[in-house]
């Protein structure tokens, strides 16, 4: 039967070639694409994080209410002048006006 041995064999390899290596290659196929795919949507998120965030510091740059605060607590009386600059009203606000922007720059992300 050493005359049907290389039919055999080629058969087989066909065999094997559709039955294992075929799947094998179509398996490291999807794992490859679904972590190309991965590493995509976690770039453009970024991306958008990023572009959004520029977005919000150029709002913030051009509110810029820190001055207008400022000189308006300027003009009170001086005891309520000091007491509102010992309070940290100027930052508190800052502070409120940041988190508005962050809170709508992720909104507008809809990261959560």
């Amino acid at each position: 039967m050493e005359i049907f041995k290389p039919l055999t064999d080629f058969f087989n390899y066909i065999v094997n070639f559709f039955t294992v290596t075929l799947v094998e290659y179509i398996l490291t196929f999807t794992d490859w694409l679904m972590v190309k795919l991965t590493v995509f949507y976690l770039e453009s998120k970024i991306k958008t994080i990023e572009t959004a965030w520029s977005l919000a510091e150029t709002v913030l740059d051009s509110i810029n209410i820190s001055p207008m605060i400022s000189g308006y607590i300027a003009q009170l009386s001086p005891n309520i002048a000091y007491a509102a600059s010992a309070i940290g009203i100027v930052d508190a606000l800052n502070i409120v006006i940041q988190a508005g922007v962050a809170s709508w720059v992720l909104r507008v992300v809809r990261i959560i």
